[in-house]
């Protein structure tokens, strides 16, 4: 019973909280009803597949570091507790930030499931998910560019694509820097105690997590899993925008869409 419930504990939480979203957003039921009715069963295997594949990914990344973390714990529970864990993360951050949703649900594998601390899990998806916050980052900055300076939706696609790319060789020639040499501009007196916390970097797992062919590959993985969350959102969005403005609704169907999203 306990294997059964932790399966459909994901779906359980999911649509708990889409109900209540629903009851607390104003959205009306024929609002709802008409976007539901335009969805076909192509883009529902559509939507399921790119969720797959994006959950998958997300898994992929965070086994490739904790791979070189604890290497025995990633051989011995499989892609089975990655990608569940990983799930019950996506289905958190419907209400916590993304990259906290994910450090819970790992962390609720690691202390709950195993009885181990949750610190090196949560190391590893903080590490992974840096590389989905450069492409964010990348973005706003050429985005709040192109506000500021007048250019046109072309010039902005060409900065915005050549910046993100640039990104990845540009966090690899950064780590690849004994950063952990900082400690030397540290008064005396702290100087044991950061040595102590950085020395961890000199080690050899944390020399193969910085390395910049990893680092280029975990980044890669990064950009690949916005291409099909783009693609999912396309999925969603398109029929629904469809029905919506064909039923004439007004501020609810910005508010059905944003629900129906998720």
């Amino acid at each position: 019973m306990r294997d059964i419930a932790r399966k459909f504990l994901p779906f359980a939480i999911a649509v708990a909280l889409v109900v209540w979203l629903a009851a607390h957003s104003g959205i009306s039921v024929d609002e709802i009803a008409a976007s539901v009715r335009q969805v076909t069963a192509t883009a529902v295997v559509g939507i399921m597949l790119s969720t797959g594949v994006f959950l998958a990914l997300s898994t992929l990344k965070w086994r490739m570091v904790m791979g070189h973390l604890s290497p025995e714990e990633v051989h011995h529970h499989g892609w089975g507790y990655g990608f569940y864990h990983t799930a019950l993360g996506a289905v958190l951050s419907l209400v916590v930030l993304p990259q906290a949703a994910m450090v819970m649900a790992r962390g609720y594998g690691d202390k709950i499931r195993l009885g181990k601390s949750p610190s090196r899990t949560a190391a590893a998806t903080l590490y992974e998910q840096l590389f989905d916050l450069m492409p964010i980052f990348a973005l706003a900055t050429t985005a709040l560019l192109a506000h500021v300076l007048g250019w046109s939706a072309r010039s902005w696609l060409l900065v915005t694509a050549g910046t993100v790319i640039l990104c990845g060789p540009l966090a690899a020639l950064i780590l690849r820097t004994p950063f952990w040499s900082i400690s030397r501009l540290v008064p005396l007196p702290l100087r044991k105690t950061v040595d102590a916390r950085l020395e961890w970097f000199a080690t050899p797992g944390a020399q193969a997590l910085l390395k910049p062919r990893f680092v280029l590959e975990i980044y890669a993985i990064s950009l690949v899993r916005y291409l099909v969350l783009m693609a999912r959102a396309y999925l969603i969005f398109a029929p629904m925008q469809l029905s919506l403005s064909g039923y004439g609704f007004g501020q609810g169907s910005h508010r059905a869409l944003q629900l129906l999203s998720l």
